[in-house]
């Protein structure tokens, strides 16, 4: 079949079925039975790790804006408890808007090369792009104004220019810009901003909404210990994730793989005692 792809019970009846004795095929259901219940029973535990990892990784980034991160490193580096801990606006943004087709080729990044959560996942050229678009510089800070709760952001690694959907921070010296990015991962700041989105099909968060939220802001140089122990135990957690990952990946092929031991005979020890059975 074409649009419709069928088989016909002709074909079925004539496909060759393995068919050991009775006694050994109770053998391989019992045995299928136990492994399945097991392989069902490790699925379920393993469904609890990505949560269990976006627990944890919230509550690093609150303990980092909250001081408690680094409590005992304040106090080896002699800096004063939280009161250094000051609270104020966000990073200053950059609003350098320009017509792609007036300025000599560069990069170009739109919502689609933005991964949630962080991330860049391609580029594309100004050349390819119309209407007005927002110039920004490496070290800017990228962050997606549209589906807000997609939480699309990233730290540029060059210049060039991006969508009007997104918006460009820029460092003011009172930041560590990874810092700042990731403050942006919080769910609580998620949530807030998103309580302010406009728009059903297509919610977009407005400037001001982000312009108006407040960040702990420590020395620099505590921001930068906080961002190197984040990198540290993130990295744990990033490689739990792969080893996690691949583990499903192991689990989702292994009942193919039961299935072709079984019905090679591989699974169970035959009994020559066995009657065979009738087909």
């Amino acid at each position: 079949g074409g649009a419709q792809p069928n088989i016909s019970q002709a074909v079925i009846k004539d496909h060759p079925i393995p068919l050991p004795p009775h006694p050994e095929q109770k053998r391989i259901v019992a045995k299928l039975d136990n492994l399945f219940a097991h392989l069902d029973e490790l699925k379920a535990r393993l469904q609890n790790i990505p949560t269990l990892l976006k627990q944890f990784r919230q509550a690093v980034l609150t303990q980092a804006v909250t001081g408690k991160l680094t409590e005992e490193w304040r106090g080896t580096e002699k800096i004063s408890d939280l009161d250094d801990l000051v609270v104020v606006s966000v990073m200053k943004e950059v609003k350098d808007n320009v017509d792609p087709n007036e300025i000599a080729e560069t990069n170009y990044i739109g919502l689609e090369h933005i991964e949630s959560n962080g991330g860049l996942v391609g580029k594309g050229s100004s050349r390819d792009v119309k209407s007005t678009k927002t110039v920004f510089k490496s070290g800017d800070v990228l962050y997606g104004k549209l589906r807000p709760y997609l939480n699309k952001h990233i730290i540029a690694g060059f210049d060039g220019v991006c969508s009007t959907d997104i918006l460009v921070y820029r460092n003011d010296n009172r930041f560590s810009t990874k810092y700042f990015n990731y403050w942006l991962n919080l769910d609580s700041n998620i949530q807030k901003i998103n309580a302010e989105a406009k728009g059903i099909n297509l919610p977009r968060v407005s400037a001001s909404t982000i312009d108006g939220l407040s960040i702990p802001v420590p020395p620099i140089k505590e921001q930068e210990e906080i961002v190197h122990r984040l990198e540290s135990l993130f990295a744990v957690a990033e490689r739990i994730e792969a080893s996690y990952t691949k583990l499903q990946e192991k689990i989702d092929h292994l009942p193919q793989a039961i299935l072709s031991k079984a019905f090679r005979g591989e699974l169970v020890e035959q009994d020559s005692n066995d009657e065979p059975a009738v087909a």
